[in-house]
């Protein structure tokens, strides 16, 4: 529970069902101690796979290393039962929309990043590697802790057999470093056709408000940082330290849901 990626993926999951509650019973909105369970139980292969994201260059307009980054995540989202999009970008990569049907009323978008900000060859020189509890690498806060983040929340869900949710859209943006014009399109498009959007890039330090590490959490027509109309901010439930208040930080918000 002191790994980064695991505050990250603990919140997130916790913070899924905390959106999803809007449109739950309020019974269910309670917090769910399988949720945390699953969560802390996929520890371990969430950071195989973090690893694995994170030792593949994926700058933006890296096509070869964007296409690695999509496929696993493809992949992934494939064993999920998730029907899969992509959408060609004006650099060559391909964004991507996967999707799962459920069968209650709320429309729900998570969104992650495959591009990074660091050259070819950054995997090779600065290499995945965990010290003194924390993860480190090109890419494993911004963003691709949000991509494994968003994989596990529906894994855990899954788990709970919970489809009271008329759709779940998970989309990994190919160049949110950089923007472009079908990017922004696509987000702004997809957003509009969603209840809730939430913003799957990690909490930091400088994100703190009341102690509590802050993600990001959109209304109706918002997406990633482009053209975003509404924003309110919704505490992941990571602290910055060692995550030990991970867990009963979510479950206080998700008390105070219904």
């Amino acid at each position: 529970m002191t790994m980064t990626a695991v505050r990250s993926r603990l919140a997130v999951s916790l913070g899924l069902s905390l959106a999803l509650c809007a449109f739950t019973p309020i019974a269910l909105a309670q917090p769910h101690q399988q949720i945390l369970t699953d969560a802390q139980q996929y520890k371990d292969e969430a950071l195989k796979l973090l690893e694995r994201l994170v030792n593949i260059d994926s700058g933006s307009g890296y096509v070869p290393g964007l296409t690695q980054v999509g496929d696993i995540a493809i992949d992934e989202l494939k064993k999920l039962g998730a029907t899969i999009e992509q959408v060609p970008n004006s650099d060559g990569s391909q964004h991507i929309l996967a999707t799962l049907k459920g069968t209650g009323k709320a429309k729900i978008l998570l969104m992650a990043h495959m591009d990074t900000v660091f050259k070819e060859g950054s995997a090779a020189e600065r290499p995945f590697h965990i010290k003194d509890g924390r993860a480190y690498g090109p890419g494993v806060m911004d963003d691709k802790g949000g991509i494994v983040a968003g994989i596990y929340a529906l894994k855990v869900l899954k788990n709970l057999d919970f489809k009271n949710y008329a759709q779940i859209t998970f989309l990994l943006d190919a160049s949110e470093e950089t923007g472009s014009d079908v990017a922004t399109d696509l987000i702004k498009k997809t957003a509009k056709a969603h209840d809730v959007t939430l913003n799957l890039e990690p909490g930091r330090p400088a994100r703190r408000s009341g102690g509590v590490a802050q993600g990001q959490c959109h209304g109706a027509g918002g997406g990633q940082g482009q053209g975003i109309p509404r924003r309110c901010r919704a505490g992941t439930g990571a602290q910055c330290g060692d995550g030990s208040r991970a867990p009963d930080s979510a479950i206080g918000q998700a008390r105070r849901c219904g």
